[in-house]
């Protein structure tokens, strides 16, 4: 079994995955739909940015059983109904949906995501093309958070002292006790 899976809370990092969904018409005016997919797991958009809000974005993206947050901004809407959509990864799910060909670090290479005009009926040369945005700095998605041992035969992490969740990733700070070996009081001059 699989562990939960979180970013490191003292894993320091700039940013979060992001990328860019542009879709384009030659000529016409968009129908129909485009289909994403991250490794293997997909949804069907509205080809014509009118009809695919940013808010929509983000709601068909955490739909996803391996993404729990993102945000989407959605560019210009042209004449034809095309756009841009830049998706940053906030946070993927703690339970991983992943298997040994399809895995996530937390920075999945582009090649992991997939945009196809299969369900477009109008528009002359659609396309989705993806491209990236945010690649570097960001954080590592992992078992345990880092912050704990996976025990594969209950798919439980056992977290390290000071860090808790499911997957290991909050952290509570401060300092639980403090014990001194000095049994003497200490006598401090100063001139």
């Amino acid at each position: 079994r699989m562990c939960p899976k979180g970013f490191d809370p003292l894993q320091s990092y700039d940013n979060f995955r992001t990328i860019n969904i542009t879709t384009y018409a030659s000529d016409g005016y968009l129908g129909g739909y485009f289909t994403f997919s991250f490794n293997t797991f997909s949804f069907n958009f509205p080809a014509n940015g009118n009809y695919w809000s940013s808010t929509e974005c983000k709601a068909s993206f955490e739909s996803l059983p391996n993404i729990e947050s993102v945000s989407c901004i959605q560019s210009d809407i042209s004449d034809s109904g095309a756009s841009q959509y830049q998706i940053t990864f906030l946070e993927y799910s703690y339970l991983p949906h992943e298997n040994n060909i399809y895995t996530n670090d937390g920075n999945p290479p582009l090649s992991s995501f997939k945009c196809s005009n299969s369900y477009i009926t109008s528009g002359s040369n659609p396309l989705c093309t993806l491209s990236d945005v945010i690649a570097l700095s960001v954080p590592e998605y992992v078992y345990c958070s880092n912050r704990g041992i996976c025990d594969p035969s209950t798919g439980n992490c056992a977290c390290y002292t000071s860090f808790s969740s499911p997957s290991c990733s909050s952290y509570t700070f401060g300092i639980s006790s403090i014990t001194s070996a000095i049994n003497e009081d200490i006598l401090s001059l100063e001139n």
